[in-house]
């Protein structure tokens, strides 16, 4: 399974990532491209520790949900949004583009020996298991934008 921690993994999101364009047409969901990015961008500062998000995790989720979710390939269009991820400000295109490059970047230097936060919803996750949800999250939405 793909993963961040995979030099040809990561370098393909990344060359998906670049290609993004303001009016890079969305395929599906709420948030304009702008906005998915900072969705990416908590996504991924969370695990890494930069910002602290409140515990919502229950055993449902961390059991069930969690499998599913580090098994499903890939994500399915319109997949429930946490209320800790969802933007609904405007964002700027340009600046979160290029956040969310340098943060996917640091993720996958943090590595398999880096420290990891336990995720909001599924617990304490190994960092092989922080690799292929954080690879599969970025998939996903560079497919919501055709990247």
């Amino acid at each position: 399974m793909p993963t961040i921690f995979n030099a040809d993994d990561l370098a393909g999101l990344l060359r998906r990532a670049e290609s993004l364009r303001p009016d890079s047409p969305r395929q599906w969901g709420k948030m304009d491209l702008a906005q998915m990015l900072a969705h990416m961008n908590v996504a991924l500062e969370a695990p890494l520790g930069i910002v602290k998000l409140p515990d919502e995790s229950n055993w449902f989720l961390r059991t069930i949900v969690k499998w599913i979710v580090l098994n499903q390939k890939p994500f399915s269009r319109n997949a429930p949004t946490s209320r800790n991820y969802k933007m609904v400000d405007a964002k700027e295109f340009e600046l979160e583009k290029q956040k969310f490059i340098g943060l996917l970047k640091s993720a996958s230097t943090n590595g398999l020996a880096g420290t990891w936060q336990p995720h909001v919803g599924f617990g304490p996750l190994t960092p092989e298991e922080w690799g292929r949800l954080l690879w599969k999250h970025a998939d996903h939405h560079l497919r919501q934008f055709g990247g």
